[in-house]
């Protein structure tokens, strides 16, 4: 569907740049306010859509490699 763009390889983190259906975006943007009510999440500095994204691929990866190992 897109492509990955990784920047600053060597870091702690690293840029990636994907292309998401807008569906995805609007799902994210409205588990924003909910996700910032937790507080293991919240703690952790400003919630934005981009901390949902983070969360669930990490979750996503969580089942992937599940699924694979």
């Amino acid at each position: 569907m897109g492509r990955v763009v990784v920047v600053g390889k060597g870091t702690a983190d690293a840029r990636v740049s994907i292309r998401v259906p807008r569906e995805l975006v609007k799902r994210a943007e409205a588990l924003r306010p909910r996700v910032a009510k937790d507080r293991s999440i919240a703690m952790l500095g400003k919630v934005t859509s981009s901390t949902v994204f983070k969360l669930a691929l990490m979750r996503g990866f969580d089942a992937l490699e599940q699924e694979y190992k």
